[in-house]
């Protein structure tokens, strides 16, 4: 049995493949998006194939957002620019945290609290008074979890500067709490033991 001779398009013979689809060659393979392939160094015999990243570009930092507690550099610290990678940085991080947790912590029990807890409001009666309790109870509120923040990067030298500088700060205000009320009820309890005194001197008599 004979095949005839077909028309066939120019550049095209009888073994040539086609698809079904037409006789268009397959497109490039691209990656996710349509964005291309990354660059690959040729793979050893047997083994994976090493990623290579284009020239010019920065070379990310190897840290992490740790699950578990650990010791040392090699994190990041609230934000994304702020990468303890050194021990001097994490020395001078543990500073900084310790500082900042023990002024917060002053801020914290001597103006927001008390503030927060409304007294002016109740003594005033104002609309500002009210908005000066509500907005010092979220600044506290915000303070808070910037320290549970602060305690979440799971550093271990983090942590203790973090409590060390809490409880500084606790001690100011007890502080500053005694300060005040023996300088408010001084002249009181003076009066009330003179007083007695009298009363136990005309009660001899």
């Amino acid at each position: 049995m004979c095949v005839s001779n077909m028309n066939m398009p120019s550049g095209m013979n009888a073994t040539s493949p086609m698809s079904s689809a037409g006789s268009m060659p397959a497109p490039a393979p691209t990656g996710p998006m349509g964005m291309g392939t990354m660059d690959t160094a040729p793979s050893p015999a047997g083994g994976p194939v090493p990623m290579t990243m284009p020239a010019g570009s920065p070379m990310p930092h190897m840290g992490s957002m740790h699950g578990y507690f650990f010791g040392g550099p090699g994190f990041y610290y609230l934000f994304g620019g702020w990468f303890v990678s050194t021990t001097p940085q994490l020395v001078g991080a543990c500073l900084g945290t310790a500082a900042a947790a023990a002024a917060l912590t002053v801020l914290r029990g001597t103006f927001l609290r008390p503030l927060a807890k409304g007294e002016g409001a109740r003594r005033d009666g104002g609309a500002a008074a009210y908005l000066a309790a509500g907005a010092a109870a979220s600044a506290d509120a915000l303070l808070h979890y910037v320290l549970m923040l602060v305690a979440m990067t799971y550093s271990v030298w983090i942590l203790v500067a973090l409590v060390v500088g809490m409880g500084a700060g606790q001690v100011v205000n007890l502080v500053v709490m005694s300060g005040k009320q023996s300088s408010s009820g001084g002249g009181g309890e003076g009066e009330e033991k003179s007083g007695d005194d009298g009363g136990v001197e005309h009660g001899c008599h």
